[in-house]
């Protein structure tokens, strides 16, 4: 017979939705990694409606990294219960925790928390504009271009605007517990609202 694990509920008391417009200030390559493009770099493009797409999970990472280097500074690495790792989730590894046993790595991952912050992909309401531009591979050694290097690439028009949701989950701690939780103030950052006043306006 197999053994349900059954979590107690998150306590979310309230869901925060706010939306943003993200412009690009210069061109830039969002590539899809796909093989069979006739380009070496293409875009990432909506499948549906050919617009410009963003991924919810790019975005995650970005503002995750632009807060712990905010909070604690450059190349400092996560630990549990941080503000990063309370608002974004914990990690699957955590480099302080190495040396633990598996039986106490067990027991801290029973306890684990989900990402309170959920970010959807960022779409353009417009088919995208490319602009194609070719590049070169510079040798380490000559510091020259490469033979038989070269390559082109797709970008996104400057100015191309990406709209883009974010869900935050609110428990009662992350509201008011300024040692665990995440503060007003963190995530007005993070969504570009100045002050608290504007982002309770958002609610």
């Amino acid at each position: 017979m197999i053994n349900l694990r059954h979590f107690s509920n998150r306590n979310i008391l309230k869901r925060v939705i706010i939306r943003g417009k993200l412009i690009l200030d210069t061109p830039t390559c969002l590539g899809s990694g796909d093989v069979d493009s006739p380009l070496d770099l293409s875009l990432l493009r909506d499948s549906i409606s050919n617009c410009a797409l963003l991924t919810g999970s790019s975005i995650a990472g970005a503002l995750r990294n632009y807060l712990r280097e905010y909070t604690k500074g450059y190349n400092i690495k996560d630990i549990r219960h941080d503000i990063a790792t309370t608002l974004f989730g914990d990690l699957f590894f955590y480099e302080n925790e190495k040396d633990l046993s598996e039986t106490r790595k067990i027991e801290l991952r029973e306890k684990e928390n989900q990402s309170f912050l959920i970010i959807n992909d960022a779409v353009s309401k417009t088919p995208i504009q490319v602009e194609i531009r070719d590049g070169v591979k510079i040798d380490n050694v000559t510091r020259t271009a490469a033979n038989k290097a070269k390559y082109d690439m797709e970008l996104f028009d400057r100015n191309q605007k990406l709209y883009r949701p974010l869900r935050l989950c609110v428990r009662h701690y992350i509201d008011y517990d300024a040692e665990t939780g995440v503060s007003r103030i963190y995530l007005s950052r993070l969504v570009n609202l100045t002050t608290e006043k504007e982002l309770k306006n958002a609610t």
